[in-house]
């Protein structure tokens, strides 16, 4: 299956799109730019003015925010899952600062991307912004060997609004530092909090303090003080492999049915 964006007017952000997901065909966390042949007597309009990519049926992480937040008490997601999410938005701004693959070639599907990493020796990042990252920008894919075992493949859309810039590298690891905070604790947290001085602590008391951590500093208001892409690699890669055996929620089957009831099965 695919997915069409179409507008009904000449859309200026279309071309713009298409631009900035040229290069990143291979990447595997950002969407797959197809290409296809039009035969029709508008063939010309529908090239410039339509973008078709691969189809992601799961939802985006704004849904999935959502369908856990359906209850009371809101359901936390566990820290395993966190960090996975995590690592698959920094391998994303890794993509936009170093697209991978080859510049002439095309994967034949989605499932022949590649891993982004940071090249060996000084080769100066692209400078490219996404410019509207946040939970409803990001689509859950599927399971794949490689990092995605436990959770699906987190994938970049819609960069209409990218730009190239000197500080697009810490300025989507900001962005992506504020998705992290929002889905630790929600507005209505926030909310409780305000109002009942003496309430629980809006964060899961289960809530890995170094993960927190890795996140606040993403935020932080002076883009010197971020980590870069290579510190934040080399700090959540190794946390994949946490367990923590002692919390009932960070289970494999506790993680399973939570990823089948709100990703998989999720209408």
């Amino acid at each position: 299956m695919i997915a069409v964006k179409a507008p009904t007017w000449e859309d200026e952000d279309v071309p713009r799109e298409r631009q900035s997901l040229r290069p990143l065909v291979w990447a595997q966390h950002s969407v797959t730019l197809l290409a296809v042949q039009f035969e029709s007597e508008n063939a010309n309009w529908l090239k410039k003015n339509t973008i078709i990519t691969e189809y992601l049926e799961n939802g985006t992480l704004s849904s999935l925010k959502r369908r856990l937040g359906g209850g009371y008490p809101r359901r936390k997601l566990p820290n395993r899952v966190l960090w996975a999410i995590f690592l698959c938005l920094v391998r994303g701004c890794v993509g936009l600062a170093y697209p991978p693959g080859s510049r002439t070639k095309l994967p034949r599907n989605p499932r022949d991307q590649l891993l982004e990493t940071i090249p060996d020796g000084n080769r100066p990042p692209r400078e490219l912004y996404h410019g509207d990252l946040h939970e409803a920008n990001i689509m859950i894919g599927d399971f794949e060997p490689r990092e995605h075992r436990s959770f699906p493949v987190l994938k970049f859309i819609d960069f209409g609004l990218s730009s190239e810039n000197e500080d697009a590298v810490s300025g989507n690891i900001m962005d992506i530092g504020q998705v992290m905070c929002n889905l630790m604790w929600s507005e209505s947290d926030i909310s409780d909090l305000l109002i009942d001085k003496n309430s629980a602590n809006i964060l899961d008391p289960n809530l890995d303090d170094e993960l927190l951590d890795w996140a606040s500093q993403c935020i932080e208001d002076d883009p010197a003080d971020r980590p870069g892409l290579s510190a934040l690699l080399s700090a959540i890669r190794p946390n994949l492999r946490r367990t923590y055996p002692n919390i009932p929620e960070e289970s494999d089957r506790f993680i399973s049915e939570l990823i089948q009831r709100n990703i998989l099965d999720a209408e």
